[in-house]
């Protein structure tokens, strides 16, 4: 017999935890985060992590638990998550997944291409190169190892970019070649999956996101940020850390270093989130087989 496993999507701000919460309390369920940036334990208001009270209403797993100076990888979310899936069902409980990282989703589902065991060193060689290059210079010696990658990747994508030259320059073959390797698969194979999208109108959805972050700026996300730029000028946390790619935290971060008015600040924040939750709303669209979705417009009343 199957074990079916539920996964609530939808794009930031929509509702998902809404959702999921509803779905835990009809199905005994247990929450599994599969947000990248709601693993961090810090930012938890500007990345919106459930709090107590929205927490109390069923179990939430994967959520706050990774210091902000570890970048924290898929390969690790899946191996976690696996192992929240497996005890919810030893225990007779439905896993329910939830969030917004979808190369999580498809990791989970699908598995990863079969790269090789890469050593550290080639990845602290490629950080090491990023930081005395720079950016543009790095994008440039990343187009002369693997050209395909470097038209793939903008110079601003500092972490996918490292990635690339590290797997290039550790195993002689492209990260796009290993990508068109067969898939490993899900963790286990018994496991359905059964997707739940939960996709609010368009208008009310961007009102939505200028609401929620009103809502972090009442609650503490401007201390959040100074605190967390406090550990990155003192060095605890790398000025390139994963965690700083929160939506609104750069923006915030210039506020507090007087390099912009709140009102810019909000406003650079609020086109980072509509333009992400739009890369959501495509990403479900193309992504999830439509014979396993399910389409909600909000969480119960």
């Amino acid at each position: 017999m199957n074990d079916t496993i539920h996964i609530v999507l939808g794009p930031t701000a929509s509702g998902k935890s809404a959702l999921a919460i509803d779905m835990a309390r009809d199905m005994n369920g247990v929450i599994i985060n599969s947000d990248a940036m709601q693993s961090y334990d810090c930012l938890h208001v500007l990345t919106a992590q459930p709090d107590a009270e929205e927490q109390s209403g069923a179990p939430h797993k994967l959520y706050g638990h990774v210091p902000p100076s570890h970048d924290f990888t898929v390969i690790e979310w899946r191996e976690l998550a696996a192992k929240e899936i497996k005890a919810a069902l030893d225990k007779g409980q439905q896993p329910i997944i939830v969030g917004g990282t979808g190369f999580y989703i498809k990791a989970l589902t699908e598995g990863f291409s079969p790269l090789p065991e890469i050593d550290d060193s080639y990845r602290h060689n490629a950080q090491t190169l990023f930081q005395e290059s720079g950016a543009e210079n790095f994008h440039a010696l990343l187009k002369e190892i693997d050209p395909v990658m470097a038209e793939r990747l903008p110079s601003g994508d500092t972490h996918r970019m490292i990635r690339a030259y590290e797997i290039m320059d550790a195993t002689g073959k492209s990260l796009a070649e290993w990508q068109r390797e067969p898939l490993s698969g899900p963790p286990c194979a018994d496991w359905n999956f059964q997707f739940h999208a939960i996709l609010p109108d368009k208008e009310a959805h961007i009102a939505k996101i200028n609401s929620r972050i009103e809502h972090m700026l009442e609650n503490g996300a401007l201390d959040e940020v100074d605190a967390l730029s406090q550990r990155i000028q003192s060095g605890e946390v790398p000025e390139q850390a994963l965690v700083i790619k929160a939506h609104g935290f750069r923006p915030l971060r210039a506020y507090l270093r007087e390099e912009q008015s709140l009102e810019e600040a909000f406003e650079h924040t609020a086109i980072e989130t509509r333009q992400y939750a739009k890369r959501q709303r495509t990403w479900i669209r193309n992504q999830i087989p439509q014979e396993q979705l399910t389409i909600h417009t909000s969480a119960k009343q």
